[in-house]
């Protein structure tokens, strides 16, 4: 037997017994080869792999294995992460690099590959995507790869979650147009002194791809954190940008509108430090603006992987609400901010120069100068909602904790 046949047959056989990826030991430097394999046929062309593990908008490709109808490709992974992944089949060169294209011709692409986008059907944990919709197949879910040294999924104590949920559209005068806000209410009488708020922005997402009710419910169970009330504010997809980007709408919304209207309907803390204003992204950086804005309401904000690029659109320079901070006094306030290290260098189109983790260090920087309570920490992820679900529980406990 030739030794082409015998590493198929031990490819197959470890295949089976593992499932794939595949994740060999880890090097000294701790990284482990990953090796992402998909069974074609013979009428498969091309088979990649996109996720944030490789070099940015270029896929991981993939080669036949000699004449069988495996295709295999590998890349070295720090020993820790937890990242998504889906594969591409017959649609594109997988060598091809995007970031050779204008911003506009990169969306075209990326736009079309969703339609060819699928799950590994070797690996067994799938992800609802950013785009989930609950008529969404499986098939169609990311994948995820899961290190040997990863940080736990979030810990569940196996039981539905028996908080209440409700759901309100509220007249907003500061956005002059209705807002839908999904109120989580846990199963427990309020404390003496209050419910504790936290208010996810682009919080419909969030609760629908994340296990948001069942973390934040466990953590209460277990007495890691006070009861708490959850407003997840929905923010329109075509209204995104505009939201989030430091409009002053949306910390009149949430301080003026959102908040007095909970403390009607809730026995809610009345102390600033109680009112977490949390969000991912554009969402982190519309934590952070609602913080300085109106730390007289929300004392506490959670970042992760805030988009503090911005500024472009403000004032032709990046970073503008760093620079903010940077100008004034400490305010009272307390944070988690959190970035990833599969992110820290990616470059962004809409602010040359610099990058997500560069910006993300720099106010980090500016608040430890100012002397702000800060939890910074750089995660073993990327820009996206498997990593920032396993922050979830931690960020809680550092700013609510019992």
């Amino acid at each position: 037997m030739n030794s082409t046949v015998m590493d198929l047959a031990a490819l197959e056989g470890r295949v089976a017994r593992e499932g794939a990826p595949l994740v060999d030991l880890p090097d000294e430097e701790g990284k482990c080869l990953v090796t992402f394999v998909w069974r074609g046929d013979a009428q498969t062309a091309s088979v990649g792999v996109q996720s944030q593990l490789g070099r940015p908008f270029q896929l991981i490709g993939l080669q036949r294995l000699d004449s069988s109808d495996l295709w295999v490709g590998s890349t070295r992974v720090d020993g820790d992460v937890t990242a998504s992944y889906q594969l591409v089949v017959d649609y594109e060169d997988p060598g091809r690099d995007l970031s050779a294209l204008s911003r506009e011709e990169r969306g075209r692409v990326l736009l079309e590959r969703f339609a060819h986008l699928r799950a590994d059907p070797l690996n067994p944990i799938r992800y609802p995507p950013p785009w989930y919709s609950p008529e969404l197949p499986e098939e169609q879910w990311e994948s995820l790869l899961v290190m040997p040294k990863a940080l736990p999924r979030p810990a569940s104590s196996g039981r539905d979650t028996r908080g209440q949920l409700e759901r309100h559209s509220l007249a907003s005068i500061a956005f002059g147009a209705d807002r839908l806000v999904e109120v989580y209410v846990p199963p427990t009488d309020p404390p003496s002194d209050g419910y504790r708020v936290v208010a996810v922005l682009d919080g419909t997402i969030w609760r629908s791809i994340t296990a948001s009710d069942r973390i934040l419910e466990d953590l209460v169970v277990a007495g890691v954190i006070p009861p708490t009330v959850v407003l997840y504010v929905d923010i329109p997809l075509a209204d995104r940008v505009k939201d989030l980007c430091c409009n002053p709408a949306l910390p009149r919304f949430l301080a003026e509108e959102l908040l007095p209207w909970a403390q009607n309907r809730w026995v809610l803390s009345r102390r600033p430090a109680d009112h977490v204003v949390a969000g991912f992204s554009l969402g982190g950086l519309a934590a952070a603006w609602t913080g300085y804005s109106r730390p007289d309401e929300f004392g506490s904000v959670m970042s992760l992987s805030g988009s503090y690029w911005w500024g472009i659109d403000a004032d032709e320079e990046a970073e503008w609400l760093s620079r903010q901070f940077a100008q004034v006094q400490r305010l009272p306030l307390r944070w988690y901010q959190a970035v990833g290290r599969l992110e820290l260098f990616h470059p962004l189109d809409e602010a040359p120069g610099t990058s997500m983790g560069a910006a993300n260090r720099h106010l980090r920087t500016i608040l430890n100068s100012k002397g702000y309570s800060l939890t910074y920490e750089e995660f073993p992820g990327g820009h996206e909602f498997c990593s920032w679900e396993l922050l979830f529980p931690h960020a809680l406990e550092v700013l609510l904790a019992a």
